[in-house]
């Protein structure tokens, strides 16, 4: 079986751009998609003003190229704000914690953390909203909370960091195709609002290896 692997982080305005191609390679049949949380933001940070222009027009960037939208509390109440966190620990835990208690459910809770934070502007590293998000993508929230481990989530990060230096990924988003334990770099920056491209690159793709 072809495996996609996918580097990540919840908090990415790029990861977002990428998010309906990497919703059409979950769809493959014949395809495991494997998520990587890279831990892009690894303490709780709040942005200066700078910064959070230069976010504003990366934002822009990735609508004009991808087609996301971004929501109005988004842009004006959330992104402006000094009370904007950005930590990659307790949403990564998070996009865990759902891929442990269901097939699929990793992508699910990740998505709903895109949407919740680009859309909605709601503040995704806070506890009781991912918890929140969890009951509405159909999890029990007793058990989701049980399932968001500090330990593993520090221990996948490591992994996946260590697996990125290996691969040479130096950002992100990043993808990879693996068949038969060779590694194939895709960029999906080239197949922006290509959804089909995309999957027939990961096919492609599939029949070859890198070495």
């Amino acid at each position: 079986m072809t495996r996609v692997h996918y580097f990540f982080d919840p908090q990415c305005g790029w990861c977002y751009a990428v998010a309906p191609l990497i919703a059409a390679a979950a769809a493959l049949p014949d395809v495991e998609l494997k998520l990587h949380g890279g831990c892009l933001w690894p303490r709780p940070t709040v942005l200066p003003p700078a910064m959070r222009q230069q976010i504003r027009l990366a934002d822009a960037r990735v609508g004009e190229l991808s087609g996301q939208t971004y929501g109005s509390h988004y842009l004006e109440y959330l992104l402006p704000s000094d009370k904007m966190v950005l930590d990659s620990r307790p949403t990564t835990a998070a996009v865990l914690a759902g891929g442990s208690l269901r097939p699929g459910g990793d992508l699910a809770i990740l998505r709903a953390i895109q949407k919740a934070h680009y859309l909605r502007g709601e503040h995704v590293v806070e506890p009781e909203t991912l918890l929140r998000l969890a009951g509405q993508e159909g999890f029990d929230p007793v058990a989701f909370k049980a399932a968001m481990s500090p330990s593993e989530t520090d221990a996948h990060m490591a992994l996946t960091q260590t697996l990125m230096r290996r691969l040479g990924v130096g950002g992100f988003p990043a993808v990879f195709v693996e068949t038969q334990g060779e590694f194939r770099e895709l960029a999906p920056q080239g197949f922006f609002k290509n959804p089909d491209g995309f999957v027939n690159a990961i096919r492609t793709s599939g029949r070859k290896t890198l070495h």
